[in-house]
């Protein structure tokens, strides 16, 4: 074994200071030295018990840690008021896999450890799922009609002009009770005027500054019910 590095150092030579011919002749050679060296360390590793085939665990389990945090962190990115939360699971994998190297390093049972891991991830990946259920289900686009879950329509003229107001929209039916508006205890033939301070000229305009706001964002509305104006206040 003391010669291969020799030996590769001498083929290295060859093929820099060959022809063609020379570099196929140090290619056979190389692959005889290379099974030469392959077979000493088959020997060497018999010897000492050890199974040069087998999976490094370390690398196993720093390879599942980083694919569950690769998952988390993507979570993060739209988790608004649900961050204390991912920050607990995040805790639990740290010390899941803590827990697992430790099992690692003091020579537990290969299969122990295997066996171990896989209930963790099956635990933390199920709770993985959990969250992006709730924090990034994919959801249809609403109708061209429909803004944060209410349909609604610009107010006519002739509406502005008997209630004397110049901006706004009406709703005319509540489509999803768990939307935003609703939420914030919108109610059909409301009519919204402001959002956040901010006049609502049309329903683009609603749909527009509803989707600015972030999850877990606080908001304001302005909105007319009865021919009186009332102040309601919601949650992105």
């Amino acid at each position: 074994m003391r010669q291969s590095p020799d030996a590769f150092a001498d083929l290295r030579d060859k093929i820099d200071d060959g022809d063609k011919a020379a570099w196929s002749k140090a290619l056979d050679e190389g692959r005889k030295v290379f099974d030469r060296f392959h077979a000493d360390m088959g020997k060497w590793a018999e010897k000492l018990g050890v199974d040069l085939d087998a999976e490094d665990l370390s690398d196993t389990l720093r390879r599942q840690e980083r694919k569950l945090t690769d998952r988390l962190t993507q979570l993060y990115r739209d988790a608004g008021n649900h961050k204390k939360a991912l920050d607990a699971l995040h805790v639990r994998i740290i010390q899941a896999f803590k827990v697992l190297q430790d099992m690692v390093k003091h020579e537990a049972d290969a299969a122990k450890v295997k066996e171990r891991l896989a209930l963790d991830i099956k635990e933390i990946a199920a709770a993985l799922d959990t969250w992006a259920d709730k924090i990034v289900a994919k959801v249809a686009p609403e109708p061209v009609d429909v803004a944060g879950g209410a349909r609604v329509s610009k107010v006519s003229e002739v509406m502005k002009a008997q209630l004397d107001i110049d901006h706004g929209v009406t709703v005319s039916e509540i489509v999803d009770k768990e939307g935003v508006l609703a939420k914030a205890g919108v109610k059909v033939h409301d009519i919204v005027l402001k959002l956040n301070d901010k006049d609502i000229t049309g329903r683009d305009g609603l749909r527009t500054q509803l989707t600015g706001l972030k999850p877990g964002d606080a908001f304001t509305l302005k909105i007319l019910r009865d021919g009186k104006q009332q102040d309601l206040s919601g949650t992105r």
